[in-house]
């Protein structure tokens, strides 16, 4: 039988986060930036329950998908859950009949790595350059504090001076600075190449 025929329940918890999803409306959206601990809290208000199983996959299951997992490993107490990956738990409880039921926590990402940024570096430009930027989880990129929209990641930068900031949703982020002249600026800098210059 499933989680809503018996009288047990699990609780999971990530982060101190309590989670106890519906199996098959199971969203990636929890984002965290480091490593998490994960525990169980299991109420029992039936016949007993003989075991506790939990098994963490990168993939969303279904109730069929679920029943077909091998791989469950018993509860003894708190897991780790590590960085850069994505983790949905699992949670299969056994009761002294052999009645079954499973719970699910939120589908987790957990992202310590900053946005990239290519094209440019802290440096002045004589023309406008082109910035790629490059995040799974990407949430904002500024220029000179503004919002800008990327297309296909990619942005060309006009004339002026600008911190340039790129920033996931669990809030890495990456600067550059840069200045863009309008054409060769004067002899205050060296020519590094045919469209840079560095004092």
């Amino acid at each position: 039988v499933y989680a809503k025929d018996i009288t047990t329940s699990a609780d999971i918890f990530v982060g101190g986060t309590k989670f106890n999803e519906n199996i098959g409306e199971i969203a990636l959206d929890a984002y965290y930036k480091n490593a998490q601990t994960a525990s169980l809290i299991i109420k029992d208000e039936g016949l007993g329950v003989t075991s506790v199983q939990y098994y963490v996959s990168s993939s969303i299951y279904d109730y069929e998908g679920i029943k077909k997992i091998d791989g469950w490993q018993d509860y003894k107490g708190q897991f780790t859950l590590e960085t850069n990956k994505n983790h949905v738990i699992y949670v299969k409880l056994t009761d002294t009949l052999g009645n079954i039921s499973y719970f699910a926590s939120r589908g987790i990402i957990i992202d310590d790595i900053a946005p990239s940024i290519t094209g440019i570096t802290n440096r002045n430009y004589c023309t406008s350059p082109t910035m790629t930027v490059k995040d799974t989880n990407l949430k904002t990129t500024t220029v000179g504090g503004k919002s800008v929209s990327l297309s296909n990641g990619q942005y060309s930068i006009p004339v002026g001076t600008y911190e340039i900031v790129a920033t996931d949703i669990v809030g890495n982020s990456t600067k550059v600075n840069v200045t863009v002249f309008d054409g060769h600026h004067p002899s205050a800098w060296q020519d590094i190449d045919s469209d840079t210059h560095r004092k």
